[in-house]
């Protein structure tokens, strides 16, 4: 049974990707709400997003709890080539808390801080993560895992999250740098990283069968590249069919990439029993980034086949946010938390 001491000093932030899941899974059903006029959908969105921003502030205590009393573990998770990743799903997670206080419900003042506060946490633990990689010796081929697409869905999502940002006047010229910045980091972050995840699955073993739900994190530098194209770079001056084109290539490896994770979880789950672990959560923000972005995509294009399948992912993160949702709830029933939040 486990102690709420333990707790702490094994915490991992994959519980922040409970946050981010839920999270784009309140705006995801908010705006098909809104598409097919369905008022119930969007009421239930309303009380989502407050259901979320509690669930932020309790995973905050433990988050907080071992940064200032075990630090050394904190050392140590940096280190390693997966927890360390999952150290940017702090500041993912407040800004897909940002797009609920946009979208679903506007609070200009939480929304501000929300914004900002994830923007500068991706930026830092980003580039912390990578210094001590570049840094260090510890890591080898077989530890490129798709964990490594966290800080890169997090840079990438800076100016989709934070388009109200720049309406206002004195926030404006920093929050188009921070746009500009994270958003060539994350791309450039993700197109390389991408390359070398290929290479080390096609020439490596596959992911251990724990880690299978890390495959499909791949869709969120995808959903956020198409996120930040169409919702503000379409619609700078001189942009508009750049940001068509490059949404093109992203929505094309992102269906892609969709079917290939869908086939690959299968396989696992066929072959062998899969125990239930926080990074579980890999399986809903990831899709429903991706479904964000592909709305948004659809919105110009307006393809019958295109909406057809968005129903098709709605209904699939639906299944996955609900399966999360229960088996997390009893993991907090059973106590059984410090072993669902290992990573290996």
């Amino acid at each position: 049974m486990d102690t709420f001491r333990d707790f702490v000093r094994t915490f991992s932030s994959s519980w922040f990707a409970l946050v981010m899941g839920t999270g784009v899974f309140t705006t995801a059903t908010y705006m098909i709400g809104a598409k097919y006029s369905l008022s119930f959908l969007m009421d239930f969105a309303s009380v989502m997003a407050f259901l979320n921003f509690v669930f932020f502030f309790i995973i905050l205590v433990p988050f907080i709890g071992k940064l200032a009393f075990f630090w050394n573990e904190v050392k140590e998770d940096f280190k390693n080539p997966i927890k360390a990743n999952f150290y940017v799903t702090f500041g993912v997670a407040m800004l897909s808390l940002s797009t609920n206080f946009s979208i679903v419900n506007l609070i200009l003042p939480f929304y501000i801080f929300f914004w900002f506060s994830g923007a500068i946490a991706v930026i830092v633990i980003e580039m912390l993560i990578m210094f001590i990689t570049f840094m260090g010796k510890h890591i080898t081929i077989e530890h490129i895992n798709p964990s490594w697409f966290l800080g890169a869905t997090g840079l990438l999502l800076v100016p989709g999250t934070g388009t109200l940002v720049v309406e206002i006047e004195h926030l404006r010229d920093l929050a188009l740098f921070l746009f500009d910045f994270s958003f060539g980091a994350g791309f450039f972050l993700y197109i390389s990283l991408f390359s070398i995840w290929i290479y080390r699955f096609i020439l490596h073993e596959p992911l251990h069968k724990n880690r299978i739900a890390l495959f499909w994190i791949n869709l969120g530098p995808i959903g956020a590249s198409l996120t930040s194209l169409l919702s503000y770079y379409y619609f700078f001056p001189g942009l508009d069919g750049v940001s068509i084109f490059f949404s093109l290539l992203f929505f094309g490896i992102g269906v892609w990439w969709f079917f290939m994770a869908l086939m690959v979880t299968i396989y696992y789950l066929d072959k062998m029993k899969v125990p239930y672990k926080t990074a579980w959560w890999s399986f809903t923000f990831p899709l429903g980034q991706f479904l964000i972005g592909a709305f948004l995509f659809n919105s110009f294009l307006k393809y019958r086949s295109i909406e057809d399948f968005l129903l098709v992912l709605y209904f699939i993160l639906i299944l996955m946010w609900t399966i999360n949702i229960i088996l997390t709830l009893r993991c907090l029933f059973k106590r059984n938390m410090v072993v669902a939040q290992r990573m290996d």
